[in-house]
């Protein structure tokens, strides 16, 4: 009684819903409830709200796997794909707004057809050059504030001291010696300090209790526990702090491939 259809709805946050068959087995893959990286623990309020759209709309069994990704939104809706200027020959395909299948395709014949002398008929569409502020300014300003008021935000909430033991898969950002310390604790029970400054533009990251990964709220960089880059745009991990049996926090200031912190002593934490 399951569609064999990939459907998806104009909500606002948006729903979709594809059949997979594997194993000789249906499987529905249910989709959207998307959010902000790095902007309150959302994600299993949203995977709860996927269930209960679909389970009022399709005949589903038990919950078998749910999962977050990450996809860039460019704020018009479409790619960015081609020659960033006229004269550049450096040619770029990004913003895929998650149908990465779809447009890397695309991509691919643009930018060969490109590289070749010639033209395409979606060049002018989605070429990096379309991008006219004055038609979305409204949007391009209320997005970009987001930056400026999570920097004031850090700045005049401070966090609060270590408190409380650390369960394994928890996270959360402490203040220590005047720096804020993002502690975690992996699923076999290592606690993990590095630096909650995020090392693109300094906004203080958040936990994702969904994911177990340091998210940035300003332009969506992610981090594991140990400080290494998921995602941009950072592009350097999160600076490894070393606490000792007094609290003290010294940041590691190299991390070099392969290099690992000096043990930790539990702060308690």
């Amino acid at each position: 009684g399951f569609p064999a259809a990939l459907m998806f709805d104009d909500a606002e946050p948006y729903h979709y819903v594809r059949l997979h068959e594997m194993g000789g087995k249906r499987w529905a893959i249910i989709g959207g409830e998307d959010h902000k990286v790095g902007h309150d623990d959302e994600a299993h309020a949203a995977w709860d709200r996927l269930e209960a759209w679909a389970r009022q709309r399709f005949p589903v069994g038990a919950v078998e796997a749910r999962w977050s990704g990450q996809i860039l939104e460019p704020f018009d809706g479409l790619p960015l794909i081609g020659a960033s200027s006229k004269s550049s020959r450096i040619r770029v395909a990004t913003g895929y707004s998650g149908n990465g299948v779809t447009w890397g395709t695309v991509a691919a014949e643009m930018l060969t057809a490109q590289v070749l002398g010639g033209e395409h008929p979606l060049g002018a569409a989605l070429s990096p050059r379309r991008l006219a502020l004055r038609r979305r300014w409204s949007e391009y300003v209320v997005e970009n504030l987001d930056f400026p008021r999570q920097l004031v935000r850090d700045r005049l909430q401070r966090p609060q001291p270590p408190a409380g033991d650390l369960a394994p898969g928890e996270g959360r950002v402490v203040r220590v010696a005047d720096h804020d310390v993002a502690l975690s604790r992996d699923t076999d029970g290592t606690l993990h300090a590095v630096s909650a400054i995020c090392t693109h533009m300094a906004c203080r990251v958040a936990f994702n209790d969904a994911e177990k990964s340091w998210d940035c709220p300003c332009h969506g960089s992610r981090f594991a526990l140990d400080g290494a880059v998921l995602n941009g745009p950072a592009t350097r991990p999160l600076k490894a702090m070393a606490l000792d049996e007094d609290r003290e926090v010294e940041e590691e200031t190299e991390r070099r491939p392969g290099y690992e912190p000096e043990p930790l002593t539990d702060p308690g934490v």
